[in-house]
């Protein structure tokens, strides 16, 4: 099963809870990039390494029923044309909530990936905006948004970050509907996040 995840949206903490709940096991692949494979976007693959153009070998190992995948598919013409018949839940929120999650993530641990666009701890939202707006990232988010949603048909199922965190109970087992398991009583999110 596949979850695809615009970054910064809790989505490990979905992916996780939903594979708890189901008895599933949670993967998320990383992959090496190199200049063959990086996604189309301008910048947003310089800080998930799982932003790549993928395989159908690729995308077809995410349908395992047994496993909870959850990836960061840039929606290149490429992946949305590999995507378009995979049955996949895609979880999305704007932009603008992304960047600051990002300024906040950078501030708490200094993540590595903020240095590579000369942002500070201590730059402001509207510094980071500035910034992700000179380097395309915005138009990236943007991007991530708009594309999934035009896409969307009976194999997917758009959901947003703030129905998790709003009405977890409610958009959980619209995703256990939608993969076939059945409905779910007493869910609680739980709190995972990836460490690198």
């Amino acid at each position: 099963m596949l979850i695809i995840a615009i970054p910064k949206s809790c989505s490990t903490s979905l992916a996780y809870t939903f594979a708890h709940i189901n008895h599933l096991s949670f993967l998320q692949t990383f992959n090496k990039q190199n200049n063959n494979n990086k996604c189309k976007s301008n910048n947003l693959y310089r800080m998930h390494s799982d932003m790549i153009e993928y395989e159908e070998s690729e995308i077809n190992k995410f349908v395992n029923s047994n496993v909870v995948y959850k990836q960061h598919i840039f929606p290149s013409e490429n992946n949305l044309n590999l995507i378009k018949k995979t049955k996949c839940v895609i979880l999305l929120r704007k932009p603008e909530h992304v960047i600051n999650s990002y300024r906040r993530k950078y501030a708490f641990d200094g993540s590595h990936a903020m240095n590579k666009f000369q942002l500070k701890k201590s730059d402001t939202y509207d510094t980071y905006l500035a910034t992700f707006m000179k380097f395309g990232l915005y138009e990236d988010l943007v991007n991530f948004n708009k594309r999934y949603e035009e896409i969307q048909s009976c194999n997917h199922l758009i959901i947003y970050k703030d129905d998790i965190i709003n009405d977890t109970y409610i958009t959980l087992n619209k995703i256990n509907d939608f993969f076939g398991f059945q409905k779910t009583s007493n869910i609680k999110l739980l709190k995972k996040r990836y460490v690198p």
